[in-house]
């Protein structure tokens, strides 16, 4: 990914929280439920100010930045923190609002480490169900690690895609079933994993009502 985009997503992602939906305790077989219905406008802090200058400055296109700026503030997702993307609504939209995020010549990763309430187990079958629409490649791209159990010393195991998707201009829904493979070894067993949305360079892409659920 290039510097600069990964620099903008890593400052913008920095105070990162959970939400829930609604009061209640999601079901257990539940991973993730992202309708990306609830936005607000929000102000810059002094930090990301600077950044985003100092971005700008270094030539990096404000379209590239994912996301929607109105002078001092932007619009951001409620309930994932300081995140990248631009909302979709009326005719442009799936149902209600979606997101809408654009790489420009490296992959983007959006929610890497949050994008799912529970990590993804080893071995276990998922089953998926997102809208999409755009140009490009989306994939499912997991982080797996583990702790050698000699040493303690946590280390990466590998990086699979669980889920390719080339969408069409038109909206359409893509489902079916992903398995989390178990990279670990017996001194180095896996922990659970957790996930981005990958965006392959050029790739525009709206989304909606992601969910993905253990079987």
């Amino acid at each position: 990914m290039r510097r600069l985009i990964s620099c903008a997503v890593t400052i913008l992602c920095a105070a990162i929280g959970i939400a829930q939906h609604s009061s209640q305790q999601p079901p257990v077989s539940l991973i993730r439920n992202a309708e990306f219905e609830q936005w607000q406008w929000r102000e810059f802090n002094d930090s990301q100010r600077k950044s985003i200058k100092a971005l700008l400055k270094a030539g990096t296109r404000l379209e590239d930045l994912n996301l929607e700026i109105r002078g001092p503030l932007y619009r951001g997702l409620t309930g994932y923190g300081e995140t990248s993307g631009v909302m979709l609504e009326g005719q442009d939209a799936f149902q209600g609002a979606s997101l809408f995020l654009r790489a420009d010549a490296q992959a983007l990763a959006w929610g890497y480490h949050w994008l799912l309430l529970k990590g993804l187990e080893a071995g276990k079958v998922y089953t998926y169900d997102i809208a999409l629409r755009g140009s490009g490649q989306l994939a499912l791209r997991a982080w797996a690690g583990g702790k050698n159990v000699h040493t303690g010393a946590s280390t990466w195991l590998g990086f699979p895609d669980l889920v390719k998707i080339t969408p069409t201009a038109d909206w359409q829904r893509y489902q079916g079933t992903l398995t989390m493979p178990n990279l670990g070894t017996p001194d180095c067993p896996q922990d659970a994993a957790h996930c981005a949305l990958m965006l392959t360079p050029g790739s525009a892409i709206a989304l909606d009502n992601f969910l993905l659920m253990a079987e």
